[in-house]
Order: C-alpha cells, then structure tokens, then sequence
C-alpha cells in the first residue's frame, strides 16, 4: 500500500478481515505510519507495533483487561481473560498445566482417533462414485476443535455438534446490541450449553474425572470455590475460545497448504523451535515474551496517560488487531 494512501479502517468490521490482502496492507501502513491508530468508526485505538503491544498488555495499572477483552464492555464477565491479576493467573493456574507440552501429548491418542475418523470420512465423500467435493471447514476445521473442546471440558461426546453451534453463537457477540436475532440466538447458546454444564458439574462434584469441569467445580479461586457464575463464563471462554480459533488456524492452513503443496511434508522435516521443545510442566506454558494479546483482545484505559510517558500512549480502550 502506497504510503500516502491512508487506508479507512473499521477495527470491528467482519469485512475488513475477510478480506486477507486487505488487512495486511492496511496493518504494514499503519505499522508504519500510524501506529496508535484511532479507528474513526469504532472509537478504538489500534495498536500494531510489536513493542506497544507488550508496553499495554504489562502495564495492568494502565490498561484494564476487567470486563474488557471484548468490544463492548461487561463489568459482570468474570472469566480468566476478564480480569487483571491476582485474579487472572489464580483463574488461569486452575487449567494451566492441562495444556503444557507434556500434557497435551497424553491427548494424542485421542486427537489421533478423532483426526483418522474425520479425514475417513473426507475421503469417503471425495472417494469413487462419490460427490468428489468436501467443505473443509464443515468437514475438518469446525469439526475437530469442537470434539476436542467436548471432550476437554468432560461434555457428553455426542454434544460436539452442538458445541460447535454454541461458539459460532457466543462468537457473534459485537454485533448483539445491533441485531435482535443474533442478540436472541446468544442467549439460546448461553442457555443450552448451560444445561449440559449443570448436569455434568453436579456429576462431575460427586464424582471427579479427567476434565476441565472437574478442576473447575473442586478447584478454588481467590480463595474460595469457583461460583456459579465464573463457571459459566470460563466454560463459555472455552467453548468458543477453544472451537473458533483453532477453526480459523486449520482453515487457513488447509487454505496455504493447497496454494503451496510443496510445503505439505516441510514441518515433519523441520524441527519444532527451541523455545517450544521440552517446556514439560511449566505452568506459564510459552515463554514470557511470546505473550500477546489476541485479535481484539480489549483493554480499557484506567485513567488518563502520564504527559511524562510514553509519547504514543492511547487514549481510549485498546484494540490489537
């Protein structure tokens, strides 16, 4: 993109994503320059380069992830990503080590079994005498994450379809307080994944088993058992945390690995790198340095920037695309 070509920018726009090219032309002009973008539409203000990013995500004083990591602001959501320390990282201890290296190789069996069952079932719908088409996102993308989110969280296996309907749902958030029949479907998902959760949380306090509910309903937090609410949320999180971006990841990477097969045997011939090799049971997972926020991961401004600080400190709650 030219660099006296300033691109119009909706920060919360589901087009301006989907359009690919688009978004990353726009991103490397506003990395260049106007780093601290505010987004004329949404009232936001972008952040792009790498070191800003860090700069709000560590600066909790400053910028609020409380009731702030979505688009519109909910002082009631209590999940791990809704909240600054001590009460994030206690929330987050709880499942951490479900997700180190080392545990999820326990998973691959697993994943494996669930991985050959839906590529058979590729392979039958694009095989001889067959319709010789699939929907990779139907088939693979949606379809794998939602089995594996059921299954983490200890949901009935059979409900994988349905979890996979409550975090198309719950995704479509942002547009709720503009469209009554998405505001209405939300509630519905809330309402429906909330009746498998009771039902297997009171299971799950009489009698433990290996799964997310299970830490959730005999784990603590700030001290005290998990509320009902916290519960709801952080299975919500979850659910469509968990089902919807790894949908997006395996989507795009069937997508890359059709314009490029060359590069389909690359990542078996090239070793992991070091920083991910051998974390074991490190509860913070990846190294410091490697977290940042996500897509739209909100924060809130506490209070004005310091005149003395940082030059490019913004203003209003922070969006990173």
């Amino acid at each position: 993109m030219p660099a006296l070509t300033r691109p119009d920018i909706d920060l919360l726009s589901p087009a301006f994503y989907g359009d690919l090219d688009g978004m990353h032309d726009a991103f490397t002009w506003l990395r260049t320059n106007d780093p601290v973008h505010r987004c004329q539409h949404s009232g936001f203000v972008g952040i792009t380069r790498h070191a800003d990013v860090l700069h709000v995500e560590h600066h909790a004083e400053l910028f609020s992830s409380a009731g702030s990591y979505r688009s519109i602001q909910n002082p009631d959501e209590d999940n791990m990503i809704a909240q600054d320390d001590p009460g994030h990282i206690e929330q987050r201890r709880l499942v951490t080590r479900r997700f180190t290296p080392r545990a999820v190789k326990t998973l691959e069996p697993v994943m494996a079994a669930m991985i050959d069952d839906l590529v058979a079932a590729v392979a039958h719908d694009v095989g001889p005498g067959a319709v010789g088409r699939t929907e990779a996102v139907t088939s693979l993308a949606a379809a794998l994450p939602a089995q594996l989110t059921a299954h983490l969280l200890g949901f009935p296996e059979e409900t994988w379809p349905d979890v996979r309907s409550w975090s198309e749902r719950l995704m479509r958030y942002d547009s709720v307080p503009h469209d009554p029949i998405l505001a209405n479907e939300f509630l519905m998902a809330i309402g429906e994944f909330v009746q498998v959760l009771q039902a297997t949380a009171v299971e799950r306090r009489a009698c433990p088993a290996d799964d997310l509910v299970s830490v959730w309903v005999q784990g603590e937090a700030n001290g005290c058992p998990m509320d009902d609410s916290k519960l709801v949320n952080e299975t919500g999180l979850m659910i469509s945390g968990g089902a919807e971006t790894t949908r997006t990841v395996i989507a795009r990477s069937l997508v890359a690995f059709a314009e490029h097969p060359d590069q389909w045997d690359a990542p078996a011939r090239r070793p992991l790198p070091h920083a991910w090799r051998d974390r074991g049971d490190d509860p913070l997972g990846d190294p410091p340095e490697q977290h940042v926020p996500g897509r739209h991961h909100r924060h809130s401004r506490r209070r004005p920037p310091d005149p003395g600080g940082r030059p490019d400190r913004p203003a209003l709650p922070v969006g990173q695309p």
